[in-house]
């Protein structure tokens, strides 16, 4: 009985260290999911199968294996990797140099000595999940915020489509009419341009008749005698006896043989002369602002005929006739002022230069035409000047209109040609702009245009639209072809220039971050939006929110 009492308490006995055994049995640092391979209390062969130890061998701070399996809990193997558990947080995987440095790298301190760590696991894992749960919050909002973006891109496409069409057909519209308003336009310009050119012909024409009939000057001294000239020598070959000094200058009360006997009260010949040079001169500047007023060359078109309706030509000759005889008395008018009262001591030369003037003004009036015509530059009626000008002011504002046509349909095709992702779902992006700062910089991406950088008011061209690219699955912006950068990489045949590249992250708002420049002058950035989000990785997310909160659960 006694014997049967104790050989029941050593099977309890052995039971029980069997199960403790086997609660312990994992050597440290092991992956759990490795445990099949350190099973065997006996025997351990190498992961990589290199070769085969006893079990007591293993974490001997001896490298036995060449891929150092054979020292997962200490640091003798350079290769070794060390599984952290942390229940209640993220498992980690460390390189075996880490264990035993005296620094905590596992939140479970199970990387160093028992007790030299605290464990930290539970905070960091409650703080983790949390993490977690606001990442899949924002992935939900953001895909919800996607699938918006997707219907107004499907609108906006539709809008665009109808407004190009609707442009094409009024650009149609609106080429007709700019072509016949400029058929206008021209005929306007071609009519103006003919009577500029016989305006500058009659005015040449009556310039050179004016020079070829004007009188010749008269001399300076066309009222004095001319002293005559002493003979070389008389017919008989006598010499000239030359005077005494005494005999140089008549006496004053001998008449001299040849000269004018001055009459008293008139002035002397030579102001005579300048005086009726000034009153000629008085004569021809009246007579001439009177005849410029309607004096006209003998080929000088009729246009103001034309110009005024056909007003009657009697009425214009008898206009003519009236001017002239005003003028031929304003001429005697002075002609008589100017006599001196006893004609005889009147200068032959000068009433002869006011004779030739009046006969040349007589001419002049003669040759005017007795019907109605224009001037050399033409003097429109006021209607036809303002409708001219009409013409002119349609052509331009109609050909205006279809410039701002043919512009807006351009936008409309190079919005319509752009890619806005598999489903549009990047369309709402356009005409936005992004700003983040770094450092003394100012970034701002503008998606489908341009990316610079400001600094002050000094801006830098990093690069303009190139078009959408996928790295990693992920999409990416590209900007290329910036200014121009000193050492940089060579992007054309111009020389080094800048580039950017914006990779596209999940979120619920929109918002540039991460710049930075990696490489001289190429220059990467993260733009959150809700547009790179997808209702599979929001649902991914929830799943390992739900499956932390199992497994914490489990552990407790």
């Amino acid at each position: 009985m006694d014997q049967h009492r104790h050989l029941t308490w050593l099977l309890l006995l052995i039971s029980s260290a069997a199960v403790c055994v086997g609660k312990t049995s994992l050597p440290r640092g092991v992956d759990p999911a490795l445990a099949s391979q350190y099973a065997d209390p006996f025997n351990f062969s190498c992961l990589d199968r290199s070769t085969a130890i006893g079990t007591p061998r293993v974490n001997d701070e001896y490298c036995d294996c060449l891929d150092g399996s054979d020292e997962p809990g200490t640091s003798a193997c350079p290769n070794g990797k060390f599984y952290c558990r942390n229940r209640g947080h993220t498992p980690l995987v460390l390189n075996a140099s880490f264990v035993d440095d005296s620094f905590c790298d596992c939140c479970d301190g199970t990387d160093e000595k028992p007790g030299m760590c605290p464990n930290t696991c539970r905070e960091k894992g409650a703080a983790a999940r949390q993490a977690l749960k606001d990442l899949a919050v924002q992935y939900a909002e953001g895909a919800r915020v996607r699938e918006k973006y997707i219907k107004e891109a499907a609108a906006a496409k539709l809008k665009w489509g109808a407004a190009l069409a609707s442009l094409e057909g009024e650009i149609q519209t609106q080429t007709a009419t700019v072509a016949e308003l400029r058929a206008k336009k021209e005929a306007v310009e071609q009519v103006e341009r003919e009577e500029h050119e016989r305006a500058e012909a009659a005015r040449k024409e009556r310039e050179a008749k004016e020079a070829a009939e004007k009188p010749p000057e008269p001399p300076a001294d066309a009222g004095v005698p001319e002293a005559a000239e002493p003979d070389a020598g008389s017919e008989d070959g006598a010499a000239t006896t030359e005077q005494p000094a005494t005999e140089a200058a008549p006496a004053v009360d001998e008449p001299i043989v040849g000269a004018e006997v001055p009459v008293p009260g008139q002035p002397s010949a030579d102001n005579l002369e300048e005086t009726e040079t000034d009153e000629e001169k008085c004569a021809e500047q009246i007579a001439k602002e009177r005849m410029a007023q309607w004096i006209h060359t003998d080929d000088t078109a009729p246009e103001a005929d034309l110009e005024s309706g056909g007003e009657d030509e009697d009425d214009h000759a008898l206009g003519a006739e009236e001017e002239e005889s005003e003028l031929e008395e304003l001429l005697a008018a002075e002609e008589a002022a100017n006599e001196p009262s006893e004609p005889a001591a009147v200068p032959a030369a000068g009433a002869g230069l006011v004779g030739r003037f009046v006969g040349w003004v007589k001419s002049k009036l003669g040759k005017a035409p007795k019907v109605s015509g224009v001037a050399d530059i033409v003097a429109l009626d006021p209607a036809v000047a303002a409708e001219r000008q009409r013409i002119k002011d349609a052509f331009h504002k109609a050909n205006t209109q279809l410039t701002d046509l043919e512009r807006k349909k351009a936008e409309l095709a190079s919005k319509l040609g752009h890619d806005f992702g598999p489903s549009s779902e990047f369309l709402p992006l356009l005409d936005k702009c992004f700003e983040a700062l770094v450092d003394k910089y100012t970034y701002a991406v503008c998606p489908y245009k341009d990316a610079v950088q400001k600094e002050g008011h000094v801006s830098t061209q990093l690069g303009r639209w190139e078009g959408l690219g996928l790295q990693e699955g992920r999409a990416r912006m590209l900007f290329t072809g910036g200014q121009g950068c000193w050492q940089g990489p060579a992007r054309s045949l111009k020389g080094p220039v800048r580039s950017l590249k914006v990779d596209l992250v999940c979120g619920a708002a929109e918002e540039l971050s991460k710049v930075a420049e990696p490489n001289r002058c190429e220059y990467e950035a993260q733009l959150v939006t809700p547009a790179a989000c997808s209702a599979e990785q929001a649902e991914q997310l929830r799943q390992q929110v739900e499956a932390g909160e199992k497994e914490l659960h489990d552990e407790l």
